[in-house]
């Protein structure tokens, strides 16, 4: 064991700082062992008194509050108390003796005169605080804080008080949140000190205890209500920090408003509207630090995601929107700073966001976060005004605006367009060419934004766009081929056929003669011309591929992007053509892919895995050549940490000494890599695609990625955990294609309702190590759960790709998955149906009552856990019952009108179409108590629970047999206003129950007022999953020969013709039975026939004449 005498370790220590190497690693192998033994925290201790070089005290304050917490439980009693006295003690002219080594802390942190050993002092303080403050030892520590801050003639004496009670924050910020009342007065008096070096820190120490508020704590909403005495003197720092210059740390402060705004309690309520004006007045400022202007820029955009409520009614969103108008009018950046920065031959990685960009982030908060009914009137205000202000700038932020608040206004825009569009196309002929390229970039929006509305528009909008690639100006170009290539591809063929020589001229033009920035970009908008042409984009194919083929051999990593675009234009013409017509092409195609991945550049490799993505969609099993190449290039990516780098601030030094349990006692952050995290993602889902679409081929490969796979629960990016269940699932379902050979052609189907499928035992491995609880440590190689871990996923996306990978994996293998996991199911199920609580609500402390904004997480899990139930129904039937009954009435009592969202509520309602005819016999016990609930959501304003309610009616109907046809009458007058609505999925879905009614009790039904409004209804329109039942129906009736159908007769074969024809959706299976059964009538009533086919139109009859 490595000991030392304090001159030793001195010296051990200034060797850390020396300029060679090789004296460094040995000095830290050195210590390394020395801190391993807790007599290590009194030789620190020893240095932090004695040492006259500040270097060695600084280093000795950071390496004994490293492992001080860890050593802590091997000291006996008296040593603790040695230690805790020994921070306390003043000594005044001699160090104290090493048994008192932490006492002498305290006094070393009262007398360090370098701040930064200061600092490393005080964090000790802190972690000795955290292991003795919980059995309240220590009073000495706020007695000694007490002192120092009631020092009116000593600033620095001030200063430590709040130094002290900040880091305390970090220790036993719990503790000190429930002595608030005894604790504000040092806050409230250290922001209001004469000395701005106070305020600030107590500004960070105010700021750090408000994180430790918890929801669950009666008196911590008291609490909170409190805080908000210490928000208005910390507004009058921030305004002294910009006043005197202090940039720096009045972005420090924006960062802690930023945190404050996090906390679910309304601590800003009352400043906001004076917090929301300083931020503007910054970010409007002239002369600050770019830096200084994105502080401000965060904070306010902050404030409108996380207290929307609060900005509606404090009137502060018209301000808001108006002053980014003004921003964005002001700045000349380019409109779409994205393209921009393609253009831009050199790129400086360092440059700041300018304003344009900035205000256009704060736009689209705004458009996310607010309510719709606050923002409407500021948009229509806008679109009337400023898109049509003579002024170009105003126009140019006008226009730039109603592009960027598209997504969050999407349903509104969309009603609009035809208003809205007009001053577009007006923008895009201007001749000031800011103005074209921001009208450029509001459609390039709407096309993404605003569908399925907007495509019905493309007779004016792709002329538009066509001629904006002609613009003289680089960035009008680029922006046009923004819009063609998100535009296009929403297209159908025969939309596009009309302009594609145009298109495609154009685009091979630029991409022939612009430099690499336009260059990229007209290449990835002939990839998605592409895709909305399909096969009418055969006779380009070969001249594309010709024109394409350089960059595939490019080598300067200047221009690899280039090299990559090229390689993802070609996944898109896998997709439009198809494997027969792509043919040969894959085989020159795939070498390029691989070189290109060996570039190890994480953006190439999204692209390259795109790529792979889209062949193996379209080439299926015909691609299993390429996939060892693949799964090599792929496997080495897939590590938790990838991506993720561990930057500190001031424990840059520490690295060395840290074991793997300490790095949360070092000042550190998670720096993510978003190129990284894109790729990750991309490169899960593409083993998800390898894995489905090569089938049991794939198997021999999927137990070493089940295990770098199962790894990937563990990593920090969100986006990557969200996707690795339903990659694990699909590779689960390989091993079992691999063998069942028969259930992979989708036509046999392996498992019966209610029985545990017998897997093959290798499948059942994979299986149970996937689904079984966490396990804690596992041996290097072997497979970690997945499913219950990612099932309990602090983020919702995450939980929403563990639910969707449950359902496919029950769907494909049956109950065997699910039997033994009904606890886990079932806790799961009830956590989820209690988070929005009515008694919950807010906690009783939300912004305000009017609850404009649905929770959006919420809504998809439990659509994601309605969805598994209905694939568990399916697979257990009957022997569901026990998991479903006591869950049952929280189902019902979620249904609560004005507590959960709509289509939360939808998704519950839902479900009980799809459950209870599973459940047979048992079905019928909730039937009663369910009928009511789906008659309240018909009779909603809402579509989404219109269409449940309907489609649930009609699953009800439908198991329900005779039974139910008493209720008939009632059910009609449920489902009659449906046939109304603006939504066709309501339309269809009430037609369906209307078919299930008829089906099943056509007596029961007065035929001569219902059939008139049904066939008025049909063809279906959107939800033509309904088709079977709603034909069925009809040809029951025919069958029948009931007089009332016989008196519509022409209606049901006009019906017939439209869903025969070339553009109809109707399933095949369906359209034979049409065929069936119009020859069945033509042969049976060949008069009637022939006159009711006679008065068609010329287009059905032409249908039904092909059919005969």
């Amino acid at each position: 064991m490595v000991d030392f005498a304090p001159e030793q370790l001195e010296e051990c220590i200034l060797r850390l700082m020396a300029p060679d190497t090789q004296v460094i690693k040995e000095a830290e192998g050195l210590l390394k062992q020395y801190l391993s033994s807790p007599a290590s925290v009194i030789g620190m201790m020893t240095q932090l008194q004695g040492s006259s070089r500040p270097e060695v005290r600084q280093y000795a304050a950071l390496l004994m509050h490293l492992k001080i917490s860890s050593h802590w439980d091997h000291f006996d009693a008296a040593t603790r108390t040695n230690l805790a006295q020994a921070l306390l003690q003043r000594v005044v002219e001699e160090p104290v003796a090493v048994a008192n080594g932490a006492q002498a802390l305290l006094q070393r942190v009262v007398e360090e005169p370098v701040a930064v050993v200061q600092l490393g002092i005080a964090r000790i303080i802190a972690a000795v605080a955290a292991e003795i403050m919980p059995e309240g030892q220590w009073p000495e520590l706020f007695a000694l804080i007490t002192s120092c801050a009631g020092n009116a003639a000593s600033a620095p004496a001030r200063y430590l008080s709040m130094l002290l009670l900040n880091k305390l924050n970090e220790a036993i910020g719990g503790q000190l949140i429930e002595q608030f009342q005894n604790v504000k007065g040092f806050y409230l008096a250290g922001l209001k000190d004469a000395e701005m070096k106070v305020r600030v820190e107590a500004m960070r120490a105010s700021c750090g205890i408000a994180q430790y508020l918890d929801e669950s704590e009666a008196t911590d909403k008291k609490t909170a209500t409190e805080f908000q005495t210490l928000v208005e003197p910390m507004i009058e720092i921030l305004k002294a920090c910009m006043a005197s210059q202090n940039e720096q740390e009045a972005c420090d402060f924006m960062e802690s408003f930023t945190s404050l705004s996090e906390i679910s309690f309304p601590l800003l309520t009352k400043a906001m509207p004076t917090l929301v004006h300083l931020l503007l007045q910054i970010f409007m400022a002239p002369d600050i630090e770019p830096s200084t202007r994105a502080a401000a820029n965060a904070c306010l955009n902050s404030l409108v995601e996380n207290k929307p409520k609060v900005i509606s009614k404090s009137g502060l969103a018209p301000t808001i929107f108006n002053a980014m108008i003004q921003a964005v009018a002001a700045d000349n950046h380019s409109a779409s700073g994205v393209f921009f920065s393609i253009l831009q031959e050199e790129k400086d990685d360092d440059e700041e966001e300018h304003m344009t960009q900035m205000a256009q982030r704060t736009l689209d908060y705004m458009a996310l976060s607010l309510s719709p009914k606050t923002l409407k009137p500021i948009v229509l205000q806008c679109a009337h005004q400023v898109v049509g202000s003579s002024n170009p700038s105003m126009q140019k932020a006008g226009v730039l605006a109603l592009g960027v608040v598209s997504e969050g206004l999407s349903e509104f825009l969309s009603e609009n367009l035809a208003s809205v569009l007009p001053l577009i196309y007006t923008a895009a002929a201007s001749t000031h060419h800011n103005v074209r390229e921001a009208a450029c970039f509001s459609l390039g929006q709407f096309a993404e934004y605003l569908q399925p509305e907007i495509q019905t528009h493309y007779v004016d909008i792709i002329p538009v766009a066509l001629a904006l690639l002609d613009d003289p100006t680089p960035d009008v170009k680029a922006t046009s081929c923004y819009v063609l290539e998100v535009f296009t591809e929403s297209m159908e063929p025969d939309e596009i056929e009309p302009f594609l020589n145009g298109l495609v001229e154009k685009l091979v033009g630029l991409v022939q003669t612009q430099k690499p920035g336009i260059q990229k970009l007209a290449i990835s908008a002939l990839g998605s011309v592409s895709v909305g042409a399909k096969t009418k984009f055969e006779p380009y194919f070969a001249g594309v591929c010709d024109l394409l083929q350089p960059f595939l051999a490019i080598t300067d990593k200047k221009y690899l992007q280039l090299r990559a675009t090229a390689i993802e234009c070609l996944g898109y013409l896998v997709v439009a053509l198809g494997a027969d017509k792509f043919g040969h092409h894959i085989q020159v195609v795939m070498p390029y892919v691989f070189q290109t991945m060996q570039f190890n550049d994480d953006e190439l490799n999204d692209m390259c895995m795109g790529f792979i993505i889209n062949a193996s969609n379209i080439f299926k099993k015909a691609f299993l050549p390429y996939a060892d190449t693949c799964v090599q290039a792929i496997l080495p990516m897939l590590t938790p940490d990838n991506g993720v780098e561990i930057c500190r601030d001031n424990d840059q030094a520490l690295e060395a000494f840290e074991d793997d349990d300490e790095i949360d006692a070092t000042e550190h952050y998670f720096k993510v890599h978003t190129a990284t995290t894109e790729m990750l993602t991309r490169a899960v889902q593409c083993i998800e695609a390898l894995a489905t679409n090569l089938g049991g081929g794939f198997d021999r490969f999927v137990p070493d990625i089940l295990v770098a796979m199962s790894l990937m629960v563990e990593t920090i990016h969100e986006s990557v955990r969200a996707v690795v269940p339903e990659a694990c699932a699909a590779l689960v379902v390989t091993s079992f294609y691999a063998t069942t050979p028969a259930a992979q052609d989708g036509d046999v189907k392996v498992w019966t309702q209610g029985q545990l499928l017998e897997l093959h035992p290798r499948t059942k491995l994979l299986l149970d190590k996937l689904m079984g609880p966490p396990l804690g440590d596992v041996e290097a190689g072997q497979i970690q759960s997945v499913f219950q871990e990612l099932l309990h996923d602090s983020d919702p996306a995450v939980v929403d790709g563990t639910l969707r990978a449950l359902t496919t994996l029950t769907t494909e293998l049956g109950a065997v998955v699910l039997a033994p996991y009904f606890d886990v199911i079932g806790k799961f199920s009830e956590t989820t149906l209690e988070l929005n609580n009515p008694d919950d609500e807010d906690g009783g402390h939300g912004d305000d009552d009017d609850d404009d904004e649905d929770d959006g997480d919420k809504s998809t899990v439990v659509d994601l856990l309605t969805e598994l139930f209905g694939a568990m129904a399916k697979a257990f039937g009957p022997t569901l019952l026990p998991l479903w009954q006591p869950l049952f009435p929280q189902f019902m009592a979620y249904l609560q009108v004005g507590v959960h969202a709509d289509k939360d509520r939808a998704a519950i309602l839902g479900s009980f179409g799809e459950v209870l005819p599973e459940l047979q016999a048992a079905g019928a016990q909730y039937v009663a108590e369910v009928v009511p609930a789906l008659f309240k959501g018909a009779a909603s304003a809402d579509s989404s629970l219109q269409r449940n309610s309907a489609f649930s009616l009609g699953a009800i109907v439908r198991m329900s047999g005779p039974a139910l046809a008493p209720q008939y009458l009632q059910l009609l007058q449920a489902l009659a206003p449906l046939f109304n609505a603006k939504d066709e999925a309501v339309v269809d879905n009430a037609c369906s129950a209307v078919a299930s009614l008829i089906s099943t009790a056509p007596d029961a039904v007065p035929l001569d007022q219902v059939l008139p409004v049904f066939l008025k209804a049909l063809p279906l329109k959107a939800d033509f999953t309904e088709t079977e039942n709603v034909y069925g129906a009809l040809f029951k009736l025919l069958e029948m020969q009931h007089p009332v159908a016989s008196q519509h007769m022409g209606d049901i074969v006009s019906i017939f013709a439209q869903s025969l024809g070339g553009d109809s959706d109707v399933d095949e299976d369906v359209q034979g039975k049409i065929v069936a059964c119009f020859k069945w009538l033509v042969a049976s009533f060949p008069d009637q026939m022939h006159a009711i086919v006679g008065a068609l139109d010329g287009q059905q009859q032409a249908t039904l004449q092909k059919v005969l």
